[in-house]
């Protein structure tokens, strides 16, 4: 391997970028693009820890420290973003060769006594913070003082276009462990940085892939748009055509978008979808600002698998269910609930397990039903079952105790509902604009209510009809005059 400098080329050797650098992909591009000055593309991850026994486990230095020593297995935390000039073609990772560990992993503290909305507000301040793209895309806060210093939270803030559900979730397991005494016994891997192109370096290699692969580009939309319609129910393939060509500016984007669209626009090759239903109209159906808001609750898994047993269902079918009964609460509460039920976008991993690079979007979605137009908690959720068939076709020694997911809003979607089960615990993360919610934390107190109408909807069913007793015979009677009732005042 030629050996390179901080911001030099390899000697003469164009050819050796390419071999190294690794292209994103059109979906994991998307996320880049899908940001603008209100929308953001990053997500986030909330876990709280109880340091007990464990003096500085979940802290600063020892937080850094670990990653350092994982750092060969963390590779969307090496990586920094090298856009091709003009955009003419997909942008690359590549091994940062000016990683800072002490740029990544910040120290921040809410003050006491460190209550859930104290602690959702300094979120909030910063996931309103956009990444910046000249480092590699994350950044980890470790926030002290909760619970009257009781608790660590550490937030971790990655962009989309680096990771998706499942590739995070195997990024989390890399700095975890079962054993709250292990240490890793070596150093890390070692990994050798590389040198950043020049613009004409990244010119260079673009022409090059287009004199080696003309059809590069459409061969990438069409394969991308194939993998999605065969995964995913949801039918939108001209809105996911639109999603793959979006990276492409000018008149190649414009060709690749003609293409996906002849080769797919047709309404009979579409797979099948929901009924012919369109979604109402919410308070936050607006644009966003850049300003948010996070709130967080948990509910047992027990309650959850209580609920399952006494109705058949899945797990997600009683996630979905209990968010509807909250959305309905809300709505009902400002007196805003429509007609029509809401529908809800649920992710969806197209992992084959066959990837040649763990750490990239493989993800879809299919649409469904909430049924928040449904009074009956069990009415509700049989028409979310009916509605999901249709559109499916451990750190340092100290324990982790929740992981809640923070995720990201866009125009006209300025609400966001996301869970994460984890020890015995369904942990909810809502994220919206701050404009549009106002008193988001609401919905936590609601998403508590769904659940026990749902919990008392079991347990009833479980118990069965009641079998009725034979009434015992009595003497009769002499009847009495009914006294006439009152009336109410």
């Amino acid at each position: 391997m030629p050996r390179r400098g901080e911001g030099g080329a390899a000697e003469g050797s164009t050819a050796a970028y390419s071999d190294l650098m690794r292209q994103l992909n059109g979906i994991d591009a998307s996320f880049l693009n899908m940001e603008t000055g209100t929308a953001f593309g990053h997500v986030a991850s909330l876990n709280i820890y109880d340091p007990t026994g464990a003096p500085g486990g979940a802290g600063l230095e020892a937080t850094k420290q670990t990653i350092l020593e994982r750092i060969d297995q963390l590779t969307p935390f090496r990586r920094r973003l090298i856009e091709v000039p003009l955009g003419l073609d997909l942008p690359y990772w590549l091994e940062d060769p000016n990683f800072d560990i002490d740029f990544h992993v910040r120290h921040h503290a809410v003050p006491p006594p460190g209550t859930p909305q104290q602690l959702g507000e300094a979120i909030s301040r910063i996931v309103a913070r956009p990444l910046d793209r000249s480092r590699p895309l994350w950044e980890l806060y470790v926030i002290e003082g909760l619970e009257n210093g009781t608790r660590i939270a550490q937030l971790m803030k990655i962009h989309h276009a680096a990771i998706d559900g499942a590739s995070g979730a195997l990024m989390l397991s890399a700095i975890l462990d079962l054993d709250p005494n292990f240490r890793p016994t070596a150093g890390p891997t070692p990994w050798e940085p590389e040198a950043i192109p020049s613009d004409d370096e990244m010119l260079r290699i673009t022409m090059g892939e287009y004199l080696r692969r003309p059809e590069k580009m459409i061969r990438l939309g069409v394969r991308t748009v194939r993998d999605l319609a065969k995964a995913s129910r949801s039918g939108g393939l001209r809105s996911i055509a639109d999603l793959v060509a979006q990276p492409m500016p000018g008149p190649i984007g414009t060709m690749l978008r003609q293409r996906l669209r002849s080769q797919y626009g047709d309404d009979t090759d579409r797979p099948p979808a929901l009924p012919p239903t369109h979604a109402p109209r919410t308070p936050w159906n607006m644009a966003i600002t850049a300003h948010r808001r996070f709130a967080y609750t948990t509910i047992p898994l027990e309650d959850a698998k209580t609920i399952r047993r006494a109705f058949g269902c899945t797990f997600n079918d009683v996630v979905m269910t209990v968010c509807s009964g909250a959305l309905r609460g809300y709505l009902t509460h400002h007196d805003c609930l429509p007609k029509e039920s809401l529908i809800a976008m649920v992710p969806v991993s197209v992992r084959s397990g066959n990837e040649t690079d763990t750490y990239q979007n493989r993800v879809s979605a299919l649409l469904a039903e909430l049924a928040t137009n449904e009074p009956d908690p069990v009415k509700r959720l049989k028409r979310v079952q009916q509605s999901m068939t249709i559109a499916k076709g451990n750190m340092a020694g100290v324990l982790l105790k929740h992981f809640y997911p923070v995720s990201a809003v866009a125009d006209g979607q300025g609400l966001n509902m996301t869970v994460q089960s984890y020890n015995g615990n369904l942990d909810f993360g809502f994220i919206a604009c701050r404009e549009l919610v106002p008193d988001l934390w609401l919905l936590t107190d609601l998403l508590q209510d769904a659940m026990k109408e749902l919990l008392a909807a079991a347990s009833k069913a479980a118990a069965g009809p009641a079998t009725a007793k034979p009434a015992k015979k009595s003497a009769a009677k002499p009847a009495t005059k009914s006294v006439p009732k009152r009336k109410a005042s």
